[in-house]
């Protein structure tokens, strides 16, 4: 019953174990870390350890060179999760193949939603802004209703508040540089992927 309890975990660990080695170029502890979790995967109801299984199944079946089980384990996948990773290496699995249309076309698949999720990323973090802006404001006003009321000790306090919500506006604003730093990066990096295929194409 323990087993049972953790085997979500374990089949998570061993399946970072097989991308790990495969990194590191060690095929057969990879191949081994892989068997072990494939002796615990039958009935697993967690999908996220199930998804994560099958996509390092497809790394490392894509490094052996066993292209067309890679292709099938990384469709499994995607058919249960489509997000970046997936859909990238399955990109990568197809180029490997000498599929360079459909690789091309997954790519600029990647591209489409990469520049999608900077989108919505971008206008929830002004979104944000704008809230707390708002809210400062209101509470700013509020304030200003009871200043004639307080002491010098509640002016200090005030003063406090306001630096404290600069701080928090400044932070997300930070934090929104960063996303669009990250996302702008990571869009170059797929045209410029996406470029290389189309010159392989020609």
């Amino acid at each position: 019953l323990n087993l049972l309890k953790f085997c979500p975990n374990i089949i998570l660990l061993k399946s970072y174990d097989v991308i790990l080695n495969v990194k590191s170029k060690n095929g057969e502890a990879a191949k081994q870390s892989m068997d072990q979790a494939t002796l615990l995967i039958s009935g697993l109801t967690d999908d996220y350890a199930k998804a994560y299984f099958l996509y390092s199944k497809a790394v490392y079946y894509m490094y052996v060179k066993q292209y067309d089980k890679a292709l099938s384990e990384i469709n499994k996948e995607i058919k249960m999760e489509q997000s970046f990773a997936p859909m990238k290496l399955r990109a990568e699995i197809l180029y490997k193949m000498g599929n360079l249309k459909e690789s091309a076309l997954q790519y600029r698949e990647l591209l489409r939603q990469n520049e999608e999720m900077y989108t919505t990323a971008f206008v929830r973090q002004m979104s944000q802004i704008h809230a707390l802006h708002a809210m400062n404001e209101l509470q700013l006003e509020v304030k200003d209703l009871h200043v004639k009321e307080l002491k010098l000790g509640a002016k200090q306090q005030q003063l406090k508040l306001t630096f404290t919500i600069i701080i928090m506006l400044i932070s997300i604003l930070i934090f929104g540089l960063i996303v669009y730093i990250h996302m702008h990066r990571l869009k170059n990096e797929l045209l410029k992927e996406k470029s290389d295929l189309l010159k392989s194409e020609k």
